[in-house]
């Protein structure tokens, strides 16, 4: 894939005739990447230096046309999606979000802070800087993974470029049990969406079967612990991305999540009746 040497320049105003201007280099093969590596460094001098309130506006929407066969408009520097009309269509992890709990953010952080003796601001920040550490971790094992997939065939000798350089994420990938998977089995990253329903998603990995439009969809996770309550989550945004393809004309076999901590570990579940799990959401209401 092609690289491209991209560069993002922001101005910063902090005060009368004074501002910091910050740029950002690098090569990258995707710029929609790019864009959601740098953007949060501007934002986040803007908070800490601007003296004004950044105000975000809508950002670009370019058209995409997905696995489905639709085409979609994405916003790929707010991860926001709507139809050719305008109308927003909702993401697999913003459905996922209505299932769970609220996280008291406040509340827990004033008791964390009493029972240690640490300021709350303090406890804050280091909740934030460790989900940011999970986050980013979890994106390169995404990254690799589909690196892989894609061109684990196309080993160019003794380079292996289909591989990660860093050993943990290479023995991420090299140790992952791929036997079940063989060549063209797997596609990777899949856009996926159906307009009608106002549905858009991106799968991690669509597994085919030996019958036409028949599938595994898997997923990759790096949960440090992967308690019940939040295993359900994952496969109701599995089966979110099942409901899509079912519209046309798939036959989803099951659903794997994959989780990865220093050894992967496999959780396997057929595929969820959405409209089921909204009934029972509203009753609890």
């Amino acid at each position: 894939m092609s690289q491209f040497k991209c560069s993002l320049e922001a101005t910063i105003p902090t005060g009368q005739y004074a501002n910091i201007r910050p740029t950002i280099s690098g090569e990258v093969e995707d710029v929609g990447a790019f864009n959601e590596m740098a953007m949060p460094i501007i934002e986040g001098m803007f908070a800490k230096y601007g003296d004004k309130p950044l105000v975000k506006k809508e950002g670009i929407f370019e058209r995409k046309e997905t696995f489905t066969g639709e085409v979609v408009m994405y916003d790929s520097l707010h991860h926001k999606y709507k139809d050719l009309d305008g109308n927003p269509l909702i993401s697999a992890t913003t459905y996922k979000k209505k299932f769970e709990k609220p996280f008291e953010l406040d509340k827990v952080a004033e008791m964390v802070s009493k029972k240690y003796g640490v300021p709350v601001e303090i406890i804050k920040d280091m909740w934030a800087k460790n989900s940011k550490i999970s986050t980013t971790f979890g994106s390169a094992i995404h990254y690799a993974m589909e690196q892989y997939w894609l061109h684990r065939y196309d080993q160019c000798g003794d380079k292996e470029y289909h591989l990660p350089k860093h050993p943990l994420l290479r023995q991420a990938v090299e140790s992952f049990p791929d036997a079940d998977y063989p060549l063209g089995n797997v596609i990777p990253e899949i856009f996926v969406s159906n307009v009608k329903k106002g549905m858009v998603g991106q799968i991690d990995g669509l597994v085919l079967l030996d019958e036409e439009k028949k599938a595994r969809i898997i997923d990759y996770k790096t949960d440090a612990e992967l308690r019940p309550d939040k295993l359900k989550l994952h496969f109701i945004q599995l089966s979110f991305y099942a409901d899509i393809l079912k519209a046309f004309g798939w036959t989803i076999e099951g659903l794997e999540i994959w989780n990865y901590t220093s050894e992967w570990k496999v959780f396997e579940s057929p595929v969820l009746d959405l409209e089921k799990l909204e009934a029972e959401l509203t009753k609890k209401k």
